[in-house]
Order: C-alpha cells, then sequence, then structure tokens
C-alpha cells in the first residue's frame, strides 16, 4: 500500500538556490512539452507519445545549458506529468494543460535515490543534499519519491511517497452506516441527527484580505512594495486553506472512525457553482475535499464510502413512506408528508433518504421504482 508523508523543509541559502534552479527548469520543460506537442498537432494531425517527448529532452539540452545543472530525472517527471494532464483532459475531461508560470505554486519530483532521516531531522535528495525537516510522523517504509514544493509566501515542503509493504485492506459493507447530507448553513447533517455547522473560514477573513487586496491595487507594478503587498494576500490565503485542510481532517477521520460504511450524494459541484448566489458560499466550504479525505481514509482502514445516485430526490422524499412532495420549496427546513403526515426536518430527512439511497449504486431508479423500493406520489 502506498501512501504519503508531508514534511516542513528549512534549506539554507543555497539550497534554496538549487531547489529554485530545480522548479525553473521544471517549469521550462513542460511548457516546452506543451508547446512542441501542440506544434506537432497542428502540422502532422499525430498526437506525441511520452517516449518521443522525453527524447526529445537532449536537444532541449543543447537549446538551454542550464537545463543539465540539475537533477535529469525531474525533467522526465515533468515530462510525464506534462502528459498525464494531457491524458486527463481527453479521457476524464479534466482542463486542458496550461503553460506554468514562476509566481504559482512551484514543485519538482524526484523519482529516486531520496531518504528520510529522522534522527538527523533531515531529507536527503540528489544534488540538492540533506535538507533540514521537521519529522513529526515516521516514514515506516520504503521511500518511492520525494516532491520538493514551495508554495506562494516561499515556504517549502517536502511530500515523500513511500510504500508500507502492507496489503490494502478489502472493504467490508458490513457494519455501522450512516448516511451525510451536505449544506452551506449546516456543514452536513447525517442520518443519525448530527449536524456539524459550517465554520465560515473564508469569511472571517474576508475584511481583513479585502484591505490587503486594496493596498496591493494601489501599488506601483514591479515595486518592492507591490511584491510585499501581494506576499500579505497570500499569507491570508494560505491560513484560509490550511483552517479548512485542519477542520476537513479531523471531521472525516471522525466520521471513518465512528462509521463502517458513509454514504454521500453524488452532487454535481460544478454545475451547483454557476448559481451566482451561491457560488462563493460552496466553492469556499470544501464539499469535495471532505469527499476526497473521507474515501483515501476509509481505503486506508477497510471501510467504505459510497455514493447515492444524484437523481434521487432526497429532500422531497419522505424517509418513512417514501412518497414525494413535488410542492416543496428550497425555504421549507421544516415540512409535513401529505401521505402519512410525518413531521421532518428537510436536513436530516435528506441524510436518511442518502443513506438508504446507498442501492443505488447496484441499481436503477427505474428498477426500485418497480420494485416497490422507491415511490411517486
Amino acid at each position: 500500500m502506498l501512501t504519503a508523508r508531508y514534511y516542513r523543509l528549512y534549506p539554507s541559502a543555497e539550497q534554496r538556490s538549487l531547489i529554485d534552479k530545480h522548479f525553473g527548469c521544471v517549469r521550462v520543460v513542460y511548457n516546452k512539452s506543451l508547446e512542441y506537442s501542440q506544434d506537432v498537432y497542428h502540422k502532422t494531425g499525430k498526437m506525441m507519445s511520452t517516449y518521443d517527448l522525453i527524447n526529445q529532452l537532449p536537444r532541449w539540452k543543447e537549446e538551454l545549458p542550464y537545463l543539465k545543472a540539475v537533477n535529469a530525472q525531474c525533467l522526465q517527471q515533468s515530462v510525464i506529468n506534462f502528459c498525464a494532464a494531457r491524458y486527463n483532459f481527453f479521457k476524464h475531461k479534466k482542463g486542458y494543460p496550461r503553460f506554468k508560470n514562476k509566481h504559482a505554486h512551484q514543485s519538482a519530483r524526484f523519482p529516486h535515490y531520496g531518504r528520510v532521516d529522522e534522527r538527523n531531522q533531515t531529507v536527503f535528495v540528489q544534488v540538492v543534499g540533506m535538507i533540514p525537516a521537521i519529522i513529526h510522523r515516521p516514514v515506516d517504509g520504503e521511500v518511492r519519491s520525494i516532491t520538493l514544493t514551495k508554495n506562494t509566501i516561499g515556504q517549502y515542503h517536502a511530500s515523500v511517497l513511500v510504500k508500507t509493504g502492507i496489503a490494502e485492506p478489502k472493504a467490508n459493507l458490513v457494519g455501522k452506516a450512516i448516511g451525510i447530507d451536505l449544506g452551506i448553513t449546516d456543514f452536513l447533517v447525517t442520518s443519525d441527527g448530527d449536524r456539524i455547522p459550517n465554520p465560515k473560514h473564508f469569511k472571517k477573513h474576508q475584511k481583513n484580505l479585502k484591505r490587503k487586496q486594496q493596498k496591493l491595487a494601489r501599488c506601483k507594478k514591479d515595486s518592492n512594495r507591490r511584491k510585499k503587498a501581494k506576499r500579505l494576500v497570500s499569507k491570508i490565503h494560505l491560513k484560509v486553506v490550511n483552517q479548512r485542510k485542519d477542520f476537513i481532517h479531523k471531521l472525516s477521520r471522525q466520521l471513518i472512525n465512528e462509521n463502517q460504511i458513509v454514504v454521500f450524494e453524488n452532487l454535481a459541484i460544478k454545475n451547483m457553482v454557476k448559481n451566482r448566489h451561491l457560488a462563493n458560499a460552496i466553492s469556499t466550504i470544501g464539499w469535495g475535499m471532505l469527499i476526497s479525505f473521507c474515501r483515501y481514509k476509509a481505503r486506508q482502514d477497510g471501510k467504505a464510502v459510497l455514493r447515492c445516485d444524484r437523481s434521487l430526490p432526497s429532500s422531497k422524499m419522505c424517509s418513512a413512506c417514501l412518497a414525494i412532495n413535488h410542492e416543496l420549496k428550497l425555504l421549507q427546513r421544516v415540512w409535513t408528508c401529505v401521505s402519512c403526515h410525518t413531521i421532518h426536518d428537510r436536513d436530516q430527512n435528506a441524510a436518511i433518504n442518502v443513506l438508504k439511497g446507498k442501492y443505488i449504486q447496484q441499481h436503477s431508479i427505474a428498477y426500485l421504482v418497480g420494485r416497490n423500493i422507491l415511490k411517486r406520489a
């Protein structure tokens, strides 16, 4: 089983210079791979393979001699990353690969010959050497690769991919199951009736962010003051990201520890953010991050995360008699079923229906309606 460790690095001035050279060369190779593959496709109509693009590296090194000063495997990995991004665009409808710039998040992957020294608190990578770090978690396995990153405020981190040698446990579908309804006022409501309020991390920093962005807008371009102001804006964004990740990591761990099966609704988040009234709230809340974190934690623990079909009318369907209330409005948070007269809390009722809707994974809506598992009023 593969897992990852994330460590904060404190490189010296010389090491920072070497790491930044790797970032720059990796970025140049990625951009040249994108440019060259586009040119070949427009001229011949053929797609360049990963092998063909890697074979262009010697020619690019002759054109740009500074590429010879960095780890060659990092450059090859940059080409592989570009081809993976291109594959995801055509296969999984992800965004088309874009040209990288030096002002954004930087990264370089060292595929081999890396190690972590827990006693001396260092991370070793080729060319750069032993980098001081905070090793807060043991590696407990074989290091497969190390990815060095630099965020927008100049902090360095190492993401260490580790092969633990332990087989991934099979998901056991026998045990306590819980349905979860995701929302905006309440971050989530469970089928057991538990409510987690929305912490609204971004909103807490919005006033401060506004002042810093106004100050940034008044600064003269390419000035030192503008660079300092931009760094302050980046610090606020990083603070929000870290708070959100910390909250969701703790919440996902609690959900996986307390339950064997966790069922979410398969939300179309990309379509939901097209609503201009809710786009900001949905974009900053982190639904997709919660599902992703729960998924990998459940896979490590031999548990299951399921999604019910988004066509299931979870909010409008009575969880007691399965009748559907077509007249239910978005503002109605409590409603009474006209068929069985049960009083429902909208969010908890939706969570219960999401839990029942886990059977959608195996059967279609038509099948469930034919077997009277779902009914229409």
